[in-house]
This record gives C-alpha cells, structure tokens and sequence, in this order.
C-alpha cells in the first residue's frame, strides 16, 4: 500500500481498544508499534521538506489523545505504547522509500541523522504530558471531537 495515502482516524485507535476491553475482560494491552509512514519516494527531497513532517505530528497527537481518553475515561487497561520508530528504517514492503522516523536518516550521506518536526513536538509531550493538547498554537487538537474523519 502507499503509505502516503493513508486515512488518519485516530479514534478507531479507542473504539478497537474499548471493543478488546469489553469482548476480553479488559486485558492488559501493550501497543508495541503505532507510527505514520511517508512514501518520499526515491527522488532527492530537500533535507528542509523531510524534516517538516506535519503529518506525522499530526497523527501521532491524535493517536495518543485517542489513548489517554480509553484509558482514563474508559478505563482500558494499556500498560505500554511504543511509537515506531525512532529514527527511519527499512521497510520490508517499501524498502528506504517509507520513512516512519522521528529522526530522518540520510542514506546518501553517511547514515546522517536529523532530528524531524515530529520528534521535537514528542519531546516536549514527553516532558510536558498533556499540556498543549488544547492549544491551537502548539498544533492542539481543537475540533478533534467532530466525526469526520482526517485525510491527509
């Protein structure tokens, strides 16, 4: 599939979880990978467009958003989370050409890492949890209750 046509819906991450609480008797859940891919293809991209990565931002947000609501407001039981991936890899199915990193990895030049948009906005989730969620000028989420889905 191509990774850059993905629908974001990141509240189908809370119903599936609310849906194994309820069928399974709330297990213990660890969400080993959750990330968005982008297909930049094999062209050059600048270092500059590689590294604004909106969507990823995006998408990450609104998947953690989605499971801090199961856990505190529905009380599912998810005990770990790990955002795939840290750095750009290769992808059985789309070799080097998708990149789900939070740092971008230069493959013509050395393996040289750069730190993306995206990894710069989970740092500072990191360490300072949920404040900014609602803000408009730190990406917030305002509107994400509608119920339209998100393409992007």
């Amino acid at each position: 599939p191509d990774v850059a046509k993905v629908e974001v819906y990141a509240k189908g991450l809370r119903s599936l979880l609310k849906y194994i609480k309820d069928k399974y008797g709330n297990p213990e859940i660890i969400i080993t990978e959750n990330g968005y891919g982008e297909d930049l293809g094999e062209q050059d991209t600048s270092l500059v467009v590689a590294l604004s990565d909106e969507h990823r931002r995006y998408y990450i947000q609104s998947h953690l958003l989605s499971l801090h609501q199961a856990v505190c407001d529905d009380k599912v039981n998810v005990t770990g989370y790990f955002l795939w991936s840290l750095m750009d890899t290769f992808e059985w199915q789309e070799g080097y050409n998708a990149r789900f990193g939070l740092y971008y990895v230069d493959y013509k030049n050395n393996l040289t890492r750069h730190e993306k948009l995206s990894a710069q906005w989970y740092s500072s989730f990191l360490h300072d949890g949920l404040k900014g969620f609602e803000d408009e000028h730190d990406g917030g989420l305002k509107g994400f209750e509608d119920d339209e889905h998100d393409e992007l």
